[in-house]
């Protein structure tokens, strides 16, 4: 099992840079881009995670309002179609905590 967390972990981190890397295209639109953090949810953050799970991930911006959110979620979801490294994306905008559920390769 830390195996399988080691790898998610190291797959979480480099989302996390890819999704910081693409955003700060965007920094001049949404003002100060450092503010914005990537936080994991669901299966993986509380450890129950099994191979086969996917991973939740929320983009928040202090301040901001829920169309801020879904703006730099759908900059966050077109920016990761283009790495290769995500086989399936579903934002969910809706959530009381808006999520983007990533399967990776």
């Amino acid at each position: 099992m830390n195996n399988l967390r080691d790898t998610k972990k190291n797959i979480i981190n480099k989302l996390e840079g890819l999704i910081k890397e693409c955003l700060s295209n965007y920094y001049i639109t949404i003002g100060n881009y450092c503010k914005i953090n990537t936080e994991i949810y669901g299966s993986f953050a509380s450890g129950l995670a099994i191979e086969s799970s996917d991973i939740d991930i929320s983009v928040k911006y202090p301040d901001s309002n829920k169309e801020d959110i879904t703006l730099l979620m759908s900059k966050v979801v077109d920016c990761l179609k283009l790495t290769g490294t995500i086989e399936g994306m579903t934002p969910i905008y809706t959530a009381s905590v808006p999520v983007i559920k990533l399967v990776t390769i």
